[in-house]
Formats: structure tokens, sequence, C-alpha cells
């Protein structure tokens, strides 16, 4: 498939619903793998990570509705109405972004324990960021309820996307998360009334599948 076509029209269908998006989502929903995304007053920049390693993750829709558009307008209004508590904030979300970044390109390649200690890294700063966003306003009760559930089994959780309600994305380590746990933080959360999904980061993008008869 023309994947740089899909990407361009699937852009145009992200602005008319988020009015200004980064082009992040459409662009490694359609590429796959993993992206590095920063907005600047010299333009956007998107690069690929090179061979991300695969993580495995829960992704829990808490049925919230709610307009990114509105988000993305309210924190912009947070921003220009308290530039000296705002701007630290967003800084130390991009520290976040960078670092977790780094420790994901060291997961590849590593010993047992290497990779154990920068899976704990990487766990810390999925915490450090969800406590940001909440520093930011966007999170939401329900929200607050899947990082709550998903600690009560070591799991660490943060909202991904805009906040304000929609999915909140689970890390987990396969070798040291218990099969039983697993089972049991997924019934948790349906019962609570959320969808869940067991998924990776860094898969596929747009595949064509063919069969024949």
């Amino acid at each position: 498939p023309d994947l740089e076509l899909i990407r361009t029209w699937s852009f145009e269908g992200e602005r008319l619903i988020h009015g200004t998006p980064s082009g992040i989502d459409n662009a490694v929903a359609t590429f796959g793998g993993a992206l590095e995304f920063c907005r600047s007053p010299e333009g956007d920049q998107i690069r690929a990570i090179d061979k991300p390693p695969i993580l495995r993750v829960l992704l829990t829709n808490t049925k919230v509705p709610r307009s990114t558009k509105a988000l993305v307008a309210r924190s912009r209004n947070w921003l220009s109405d308290m530039p000296d508590v705002a701007r630290p904030i967003l800084d130390a979300v991009d520290g976040v972004s960078k670092q977790c970044c780094l420790y994901w390109k060291q997961l590849e390649g590593s010993s047992a324990e290497e990779v154990k200690l920068t899976f704990s890294r990487l766990e810390h700063l999925v915490d450090t960021n969800q406590c940001l966003l909440r520093c930011m306003g966007v999170s939401h009760p329900a929200i607050e309820t899947v990082c709550r559930i998903t600690a009560e089994y070591g799991l660490h959780s943060k909202l991904t996307g805009a906040g304000g309600g929609g999915c909140v994305l689970t890390l987990y380590a396969p070798d040291s998360t218990s099969v039983e746990d697993l089972a049991a933080v997924k019934a948790r959360l349906l019962s609570a009334g959320y969808g869940v999904y067991d998924t990776v980061l860094g898969g596929a993008g747009v595949t064509v599948h063919t069969h024949r008869r």
C-alpha cells in the first residue's frame, strides 16, 4: 500500500476531529514501530525510533468520552494564565519522554539483569508522567481508578492521548508479571465497566493480508 498517501489522508481526518493535531498518532498507526515527536517554534519534528523493542501493555478504555480539542484548548489557557507554573511541568514532561526513549532503546541486547533495572526505571517514568499529567488537569477519576487498581498488582499506569477520560496504558513485564495477577487485574478492570486489551507497543503499522482460496 501507499503508506505516505494513507498517512496524509488520515492526518486530514485528525485535523477535522482535533483541530491542530501533532500528526504522530496517524503516522505511527500507518508506519508502525515508535516515533519521537517534538513541537517547537521552529516546527514539528517526528523521528522514527530504529527497531524499538516490543513492550507488552494493557490498554484500558475507561469509556469516558472527551473532546481532545477542548482539552488541548484548556491546557493552552493554563499555560497562558500561569506560565511560571506550567512551563517547568511541561519541561519535566519533555524530560520524561526523552529519558523514556533512552531507556526503551537500552532494552535491546541487554543482559537479563540490565533489562530488569531498565524496566524498573521505565515504570518509575510512567508513574512520574501520570503525576505530571494530573498536575496539568488532564486526568479523570476513571483514569485514577485504573491506576489504583493496577497498582494493587504492582503495575504502573498512565493516561494516553489527551486525557480527560479515554484510555489508560499499563506497562507490564511478561517474565515478572504472573499469569494469575494479569488475569486478576483484567477481571477487576472489566468488572469496573472498562474495556481491556492486551497488546504491544512498537508493533506493525498498516498491513495488507491476502487470502488465497
